[in-house]
């Protein structure tokens, strides 16, 4: 029996059943949650008869554009509380900004999460630094759609996303994960990526000194692993985890 309970500018959906286990999806920031493809993780996990919880990190953002920090730093704890009370086994599915809270909540509360599946992570260690040369190329690219006189939402949208990433890398995505989780954790991230490097994926799996942390870098596409559409292959990923818990 499915249960739909209430829904806010965060939670995107709550879908609760009699299982003992829930799926958490994590958003990444600045594009629409259902063009991130949640739906397929949602059809998935309900299919599989597990509660499922998305949460919409952009809505929430954009919620509070009148706020210097979009309210971001306060997501991660708030999603900690919430998670908390929380008495289901969780395995959390984070694309991008999404994949770095699943990675800090795992960290955080190993005894709850049982398995974690991450998108393109921006968590950047000492032995690989990247984020100042994303945020130039991020600066780079609003010059040349200015140049090209391109719409100017588009642009507008741009500098938006721009100004969270910002925040959310550096201020987040620069604090060290503690190797305390040492479930199954499964990180996917493009070959082409040009938002986060994929090399960066490999030393994230270093710094987490877990031995049942893979990496499957994915070749000939970008940060949204547009070739896979479906989300297939993170798909099986999570059926992996839910079906050895």
């Amino acid at each position: 029996m499915r249960h739909y309970l209430p829904t806010n500018a965060f939670i995107y959906k709550n879908i609760q059943t009699n299982s003992d286990k829930k799926v958490v999806y994590l958003s990444g920031l600045g594009m629409d949650i259902r063009r991130q493809r949640e739906g397929f993780i949602r059809r998935y996990a309900l299919n599989q008869g597990v509660s499922y919880l998305a949460l919409d990190c952009t809505r929430f953002a954009l919620a509070n554009q009148d706020i210097p920090d979009y309210n971001l730093r306060k997501i991660l704890p708030a999603t900690m509380d919430m998670l908390a009370q929380d008495d289901k086994k969780l395995f959390l599915f984070g694309a991008c900004y999404g994949g770095l809270m699943a990675l800090k909540i795992a960290a955080a509360m190993p005894e709850k999460v049982s398995g974690v599946i991450a998108l393109s992570p921006p968590y950047e260690t000492k032995a690989f630094p990247w984020i100042d040369d994303t945020l130039l190329f991020l600066l780079k690219r609003e010059k040349q759609f200015e140049r090209r006189k391109a719409n100017p939402e588009i642009i507008r949208q741009m500098i938006l996303f721009r100004k969270m990433y910002l925040i959310a890398a550096m201020d987040q995505g620069r604090e060290s994960i503690q190797p305390t989780f040492q479930g199954p954790v499964h990180i996917f991230h493009g070959q082409k990526d040009r938002l986060i490097p994929a090399e960066n994926s490999l030393h994230v799996q270093r710094a987490l000194n877990n031995p049942q942390c893979i990496v499957h870098v994915t070749p000939m596409t970008g940060h949204n692993l547009s070739n896979d559409y479906e989300m297939k292959m993170p798909i099986c990923a999570l059926g992996e985890c839910l079906s050895r818990s």
